[in-house]
Protein backbone atom coordinates (compact mmCIF):
# COMPACT_ATOMS: atom_id res chain seq x y z
CA UNK A 1 0.00 0.00 0.00
CA UNK A 2 1.48 3.30 -1.11
CA UNK A 3 -0.70 5.34 1.22
CA UNK A 4 -2.85 8.39 0.66
CA UNK A 5 -1.76 11.35 -1.43
CA UNK A 6 -0.86 14.36 0.68
CA UNK A 7 -2.40 17.56 -0.64
CA UNK A 8 -3.44 21.03 0.39
CA UNK A 9 -6.19 23.50 -0.36
CA UNK A 10 -5.39 26.91 -1.79
CA UNK A 11 -7.47 28.10 1.18
CA UNK A 12 -4.19 27.80 3.09
CA UNK A 13 -2.90 30.72 0.99
CA UNK A 14 -6.22 32.45 0.34
CA UNK A 15 -4.64 35.91 0.37
CA UNK A 16 -2.38 34.98 -2.55
CA UNK A 17 -3.47 34.79 -6.22
CA UNK A 18 -4.46 31.25 -7.09
CA UNK A 19 -1.47 30.76 -9.41
CA UNK A 20 0.92 31.79 -6.66
CA UNK A 21 -0.85 29.52 -4.19
CA UNK A 22 -0.83 26.46 -6.45
CA UNK A 23 2.84 26.93 -7.34
CA UNK A 24 3.81 27.37 -3.71
CA UNK A 25 1.93 24.25 -2.59
CA UNK A 26 3.48 22.11 -5.33
CA UNK A 27 6.93 23.49 -4.47
CA UNK A 28 6.34 22.36 -0.87
CA UNK A 29 5.91 18.81 -2.14
CA UNK A 30 2.12 18.42 -1.99
CA UNK A 31 0.88 15.82 -4.46
CA UNK A 32 -2.69 17.06 -4.64
CA UNK A 33 -4.19 20.54 -4.70
CA UNK A 34 -7.75 21.61 -4.02
CA UNK A 35 -8.64 24.92 -5.62
CA UNK A 36 -10.76 26.94 -3.19
CA UNK A 37 -13.37 28.15 -5.64
CA UNK A 38 -14.48 31.29 -3.89
CA UNK A 39 -13.47 34.92 -3.52
CA UNK A 40 -11.03 36.50 -3.23
CA UNK A 41 -9.09 33.80 -5.02
CA UNK A 42 -10.88 31.61 -7.55
CA UNK A 43 -14.64 32.10 -7.77
CA UNK A 44 -15.73 30.97 -11.24
CA UNK A 45 -16.54 34.58 -12.16
CA UNK A 46 -12.90 35.52 -11.45
CA UNK A 47 -11.28 32.98 -13.80
CA UNK A 48 -10.75 34.01 -17.40
CA UNK A 49 -9.82 31.77 -20.34
CA UNK A 50 -6.12 32.01 -19.51
CA UNK A 51 -6.75 31.00 -15.92
CA UNK A 52 -8.71 28.00 -17.04
CA UNK A 53 -5.98 26.88 -19.44
CA UNK A 54 -3.41 27.23 -16.68
CA UNK A 55 -5.56 25.17 -14.34
CA UNK A 56 -5.81 22.41 -16.95
CA UNK A 57 -2.03 22.39 -17.05
CA UNK A 58 -1.90 22.20 -13.23
CA UNK A 59 -4.25 19.20 -13.34
CA UNK A 60 -1.57 17.34 -15.29
CA UNK A 61 0.99 17.95 -12.51
CA UNK A 62 -1.07 16.85 -9.50
CA UNK A 63 -4.43 15.50 -8.41
CA UNK A 64 -6.60 18.60 -8.78
CA UNK A 65 -9.95 18.99 -7.07
CA UNK A 66 -12.27 21.99 -6.87
CA UNK A 67 -14.15 23.27 -3.85
CA UNK A 68 -17.46 24.82 -4.88
CA UNK A 69 -18.30 28.34 -3.66
CA UNK A 70 -19.48 28.32 -0.07
CA UNK A 71 -19.69 31.82 1.35
CA UNK A 72 -23.30 32.81 2.07
CA UNK A 73 -24.63 29.87 0.07
CA UNK A 74 -26.94 27.30 1.62
CA UNK A 75 -28.40 24.50 -0.47
CA UNK A 76 -30.72 23.68 2.45
CA UNK A 77 -32.00 27.23 2.83
CA UNK A 78 -35.62 27.73 3.84
CA UNK A 79 -35.66 30.72 1.49
CA UNK A 80 -36.33 29.21 -1.95
CA UNK A 81 -34.51 32.01 -3.78
CA UNK A 82 -31.39 31.46 -1.68
CA UNK A 83 -31.60 27.71 -2.14
CA UNK A 84 -31.90 28.11 -5.91
CA UNK A 85 -28.89 30.43 -6.00
CA UNK A 86 -26.80 27.86 -4.14
CA UNK A 87 -27.79 25.21 -6.68
CA UNK A 88 -27.02 27.57 -9.56
CA UNK A 89 -23.51 28.28 -8.30
CA UNK A 90 -22.86 24.60 -7.58
CA UNK A 91 -23.90 23.81 -11.16
CA UNK A 92 -21.53 26.47 -12.48
CA UNK A 93 -18.80 24.84 -10.40
CA UNK A 94 -19.55 21.49 -12.08
CA UNK A 95 -18.94 23.08 -15.48
CA UNK A 96 -15.72 24.65 -14.23
CA UNK A 97 -14.50 21.36 -12.75
CA UNK A 98 -15.04 19.63 -16.08
CA UNK A 99 -13.29 22.42 -17.98
CA UNK A 100 -10.15 22.44 -15.83
CA UNK A 101 -9.81 18.68 -15.44
CA UNK A 102 -10.57 18.52 -11.72
CA UNK A 103 -11.02 15.01 -10.39
CA UNK A 104 -13.60 15.92 -7.77
CA UNK A 105 -15.98 18.79 -6.92
CA UNK A 106 -16.44 19.28 -3.18
CA UNK A 107 -19.79 20.72 -2.13
CA UNK A 108 -21.27 21.70 1.22
CA UNK A 109 -24.40 19.83 2.23
CA UNK A 110 -26.32 22.82 3.64
CA UNK A 111 -27.58 23.67 7.11
CA UNK A 112 -30.58 25.04 8.97
CA UNK A 113 -31.51 28.63 8.13
CA UNK A 114 -32.86 29.10 11.65
CA UNK A 115 -32.45 26.58 14.42
CA UNK A 116 -36.18 26.49 15.33
CA UNK A 117 -37.30 25.44 11.85
CA UNK A 118 -38.09 21.87 10.78
CA UNK A 119 -34.91 19.83 10.27
CA UNK A 120 -36.73 17.47 7.93
CA UNK A 121 -37.61 20.33 5.60
CA UNK A 122 -33.99 21.51 5.57
CA UNK A 123 -32.77 18.05 4.61
CA UNK A 124 -35.50 17.80 1.97
CA UNK A 125 -34.39 21.09 0.39
CA UNK A 126 -30.74 20.02 0.51
CA UNK A 127 -31.45 16.68 -1.14
CA UNK A 128 -33.52 18.31 -3.89
CA UNK A 129 -30.77 20.78 -4.70
CA UNK A 130 -27.92 18.29 -4.45
CA UNK A 131 -29.78 15.86 -6.71
CA UNK A 132 -29.82 18.55 -9.40
CA UNK A 133 -26.09 19.07 -8.99
CA UNK A 134 -25.34 15.34 -8.99
CA UNK A 135 -27.41 14.80 -12.13
CA UNK A 136 -25.37 17.41 -14.00
CA UNK A 137 -22.11 16.06 -12.57
CA UNK A 138 -22.92 12.58 -13.90
CA UNK A 139 -23.47 14.05 -17.35
CA UNK A 140 -20.15 15.91 -17.18
CA UNK A 141 -18.17 13.00 -15.72
CA UNK A 142 -17.41 14.80 -12.44
CA UNK A 143 -17.32 13.11 -9.03
CA UNK A 144 -19.19 15.00 -6.31
CA UNK A 145 -17.62 15.03 -2.85
CA UNK A 146 -20.17 15.65 -0.09
CA UNK A 147 -18.49 17.46 2.80
CA UNK A 148 -19.83 17.29 6.36
CA UNK A 149 -20.49 20.83 7.55
CA UNK A 150 -23.17 20.29 10.19
CA UNK A 151 -22.35 21.06 13.81
CA UNK A 152 -23.72 23.37 16.44
CA UNK A 153 -27.10 25.04 16.69
CA UNK A 154 -27.85 25.13 12.97
CA UNK A 155 -27.11 21.47 12.27
CA UNK A 156 -29.86 19.65 10.39
CA UNK A 157 -28.76 16.28 11.80
CA UNK A 158 -26.67 15.10 14.75
CA UNK A 159 -24.74 11.95 13.91
CA UNK A 160 -22.35 10.70 11.26
CA UNK A 161 -24.82 7.89 10.62
CA UNK A 162 -27.34 10.53 9.50
CA UNK A 163 -24.69 12.06 7.25
CA UNK A 164 -24.11 8.67 5.64
CA UNK A 165 -27.86 8.13 5.31
CA UNK A 166 -28.22 11.47 3.55
CA UNK A 167 -25.49 10.48 1.11
CA UNK A 168 -27.24 7.17 0.50
CA UNK A 169 -30.41 9.05 -0.44
CA UNK A 170 -28.40 10.77 -3.15
CA UNK A 171 -26.56 7.71 -4.46
CA UNK A 172 -25.87 4.09 -3.56
CA UNK A 173 -22.83 3.46 -1.39
CA UNK A 174 -20.97 1.82 -4.29
CA UNK A 175 -21.85 4.57 -6.79
CA UNK A 176 -18.57 6.23 -7.86
CA UNK A 177 -20.37 9.45 -8.81
CA UNK A 178 -20.68 10.46 -5.15
CA UNK A 179 -17.99 10.28 -2.49
CA UNK A 180 -17.82 11.49 1.07
CA UNK A 181 -15.39 14.24 2.03
CA UNK A 182 -14.69 13.92 5.73
CA UNK A 183 -13.81 17.27 7.25
CA UNK A 184 -12.04 16.19 10.43
CA UNK A 185 -12.28 19.60 12.09
CA UNK A 186 -16.03 19.81 11.50
CA UNK A 187 -16.49 16.25 12.71
CA UNK A 188 -14.67 17.07 15.96
CA UNK A 189 -16.92 20.10 16.51
CA UNK A 190 -19.95 17.86 15.99
CA UNK A 191 -18.66 15.42 18.61
CA UNK A 192 -18.48 12.50 16.20
CA UNK A 193 -16.56 9.29 16.82
CA UNK A 194 -14.15 9.87 13.94
CA UNK A 195 -12.25 6.54 14.19
CA UNK A 196 -15.56 4.68 14.31
CA UNK A 197 -16.82 6.62 11.31
CA UNK A 198 -13.67 5.76 9.36
CA UNK A 199 -13.91 2.07 10.21
CA UNK A 200 -17.45 2.03 8.82
CA UNK A 201 -17.33 4.47 5.91
CA UNK A 202 -13.73 4.21 4.66
CA UNK A 203 -14.68 2.77 1.24
CA UNK A 204 -16.97 5.75 0.57
CA UNK A 205 -14.52 8.45 1.61
CA UNK A 206 -12.61 10.04 -1.25
CA UNK A 207 -10.96 12.86 0.64
CA UNK A 208 -10.18 14.15 4.13
CA UNK A 209 -10.03 17.84 4.99
CA UNK A 210 -7.39 18.05 7.69
CA UNK A 211 -7.29 20.92 10.18
CA UNK A 212 -7.64 21.34 13.93
CA UNK A 213 -9.60 23.46 16.40
CA UNK A 214 -10.02 24.17 20.10
CA UNK A 215 -13.36 22.38 20.26
CA UNK A 216 -15.39 25.59 20.36
CA UNK A 217 -15.12 27.08 16.86
CA UNK A 218 -13.98 26.27 13.33
CA UNK A 219 -10.47 27.62 13.87
CA UNK A 220 -8.68 25.88 10.96
CA UNK A 221 -5.51 25.40 12.99
CA UNK A 222 -2.67 23.24 11.78
CA UNK A 223 -3.23 19.58 12.74
CA UNK A 224 -1.74 18.89 16.15
CA UNK A 225 -2.46 22.39 17.46
CA UNK A 226 -5.93 21.64 18.82
CA UNK A 227 -8.07 18.93 20.38
CA UNK A 228 -8.51 16.45 17.51
CA UNK A 229 -7.22 13.01 18.47
CA UNK A 230 -4.94 12.56 15.48
CA UNK A 231 -3.24 9.40 16.75
CA UNK A 232 -6.56 7.57 16.85
CA UNK A 233 -7.65 9.00 13.49
CA UNK A 234 -4.39 7.94 11.90
CA UNK A 235 -4.62 4.46 13.38
CA UNK A 236 -8.13 4.07 11.93
CA UNK A 237 -6.90 5.16 8.51
CA UNK A 238 -4.13 2.58 8.69
CA UNK A 239 -6.35 -0.24 9.93
CA UNK A 240 -8.96 0.30 7.22
CA UNK A 241 -6.46 0.80 4.42
CA UNK A 242 -8.25 4.03 3.59
CA UNK A 243 -6.38 5.86 0.84
CA UNK A 244 -8.56 8.93 0.63
CA UNK A 245 -6.61 11.98 -0.49
CA UNK A 246 -5.50 14.09 2.48
CA UNK A 247 -6.13 17.81 1.96
CA UNK A 248 -4.62 20.25 4.43
CA UNK A 249 -7.16 23.04 5.06
CA UNK A 250 -5.60 25.12 7.81
CA UNK A 251 -5.13 28.86 7.64
CA UNK A 252 -5.42 31.02 5.72
CA UNK A 253 -1.83 32.27 5.94
CA UNK A 254 0.00 35.13 4.30
CA UNK A 255 3.01 33.12 3.08
CA UNK A 256 3.97 29.57 2.12
CA UNK A 257 6.54 29.35 4.94
CA UNK A 258 3.62 29.18 7.38
CA UNK A 259 2.39 26.01 5.68
CA UNK A 260 5.71 24.13 5.90
CA UNK A 261 5.27 22.87 9.50
CA UNK A 262 1.98 21.22 8.58
CA UNK A 263 3.53 19.46 5.57
CA UNK A 264 6.27 18.07 7.84
CA UNK A 265 3.63 16.98 10.36
CA UNK A 266 1.53 15.26 7.69
CA UNK A 267 4.55 13.40 6.31
CA UNK A 268 5.28 12.04 9.80
CA UNK A 269 1.62 11.27 10.53
CA UNK A 270 1.25 9.23 7.36
CA UNK A 271 4.68 7.60 7.47
CA UNK A 272 3.28 4.21 8.62
CA UNK A 273 1.18 4.07 5.43
CA UNK A 274 4.38 4.20 3.41
CA UNK A 275 6.37 1.88 5.65
CA UNK A 276 7.50 -1.45 4.25
CA UNK A 277 7.57 -2.93 7.74
CA UNK A 278 3.79 -2.98 8.17
CA UNK A 279 3.91 -0.70 11.20
CA UNK A 280 0.62 -0.30 13.01
CA UNK A 281 1.33 2.79 15.09
CA UNK A 282 0.96 6.33 13.84
CA UNK A 283 3.98 8.25 15.07
CA UNK A 284 2.63 11.78 14.96
CA UNK A 285 -0.03 12.99 17.35
CA UNK A 286 -0.95 16.07 19.29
Amino acid sequence: MKGPLIGASTFCLLFQPWRTAVTALLDLGFQAVELFGDAPQAHFTQLDAGDRRALREAAMRCELSLHAPGYELNVASANPCNQEEAVRQYREAVYLAAEIGARRLVVHEGHMSYWKLDRREARKAALAGLNEVLKLARQMGIVIGLENTNYGKFAMYDSWQEWAAMASELAAADDPALQLVLDVGHARLAGWDIPGLLRTLAPRIGQLHVHDNTGASDDHLHPGQGVVGWREVGRALLETGCEATIILESGPFEAADAVKPAKTWLDAWLAPHRSQSGATEVVASR
